[in-house]
């Protein structure tokens, strides 16, 4: 007898549980895929991470490139503060710091053969190019020659320094410090200079050396004055193949 109520219809079975965990995982995967090759991880700074969290510190310090000591240096970070050097550490005062430096000894010019004594006497040794190399990119800069190693003697110089030099009345103050980066090459024996050293900085003595000032930025008012009209320019290529350096495409090393 029907009772009203229609056939039963029997239920489709549902898709097993572990299908669905199975299913779910390799989207996960492929998913995981895609964003490594989108997103890689960078593995030096998850172990840094790591480390710091361990209490570990991250920070890795470089040579400051302080040039407080050094004869005649000027500096670099802003060069209207002016008083901060010295005027060769006398050896009474030697005290020295635990990283080994570039450091400018002035007081008395010596030859070739007698500069890696006044080193010594520091416990020192003459500076080779790559030392002074590193220290002016760290921020030295004195303008005097210091001889080095292989006959050699540099001095350098900040280029925001020689910028301010360039506001100078005479063509000698202009280039009194030459050009920015290592001034200098190899001179003969006899010649006598001011030495660069390499070794432990001697700690800064009571006395401070006085810079000499440099030259003050002229005004606006005094740079129109000063402005002059050239009819006969021509615009130099960047190269013999290129115009500007945007068209130049580097070798590759």
């Amino acid at each position: 007898m029907n009772s009203g109520i229609g056939p039963m219809v029997k239920s489709q079975s549902s898709i097993p549980l572990y299908a669905i965990i199975l299913i779910l995982c390799l989207i996960a995967i492929i998913g995981g895929y895609f964003l490594s090759k989108k997103y890689p991880l960078n593995t030096n700074e998850l172990k840094a991470i790591f480390e710091k969290e361990d209490g570990e510190s991250n920070d890795i310090t470089e040579p400051s490139g302080d040039i407080g000591n050094s004869y005649a240096a000027i500096d670099s970070s802003g060069v209207e503060s002016g008083e901060h050097g010295h005027y060769a550490t006398p050896l009474s005062q030697v005290n020295k710091h635990n990283i080994d430096e570039v450091f400018h000894v002035a007081g008395e010019l010596v030859d070739y053969d007698t500069a890696d004594q006044v080193c010594k006497q520091y416990g020192a040794r003459l500076a080779s190019y790559d030392e002074l190399l590193h220290a002016y990119q760290h921020g030295a800069e004195w303008c005097n020659y210091g001889w080095s190693q292989n006959q050699t003697a540099y001095y350098p110089t900040q280029k925001k320094t020689w910028e301010r030099l360039q506001y100078g009345k005479t063509e000698l103050e202009k280039t009194m410090c030459g050009v920015p980066g290592l001034n200098g090459g190899r001179f003969k024996k006899n010649m006598k200079f001011n030495v660069n050293c390499f070794g432990k900085r001697p700690d800064k003595p009571d006395t401070d050396f006085v810079h000499p000032k440099l030259p003050k930025k002229p005004t606006k008012e005094q740079s129109k004055e000063e402005l002059k009209h050239f009819d006969d320019l021509v615009v130099i290529p960047y190269n013999r193949k290129r115009w500007s350096r945007k068209d130049y495409e580097p070798h590759p090393v």
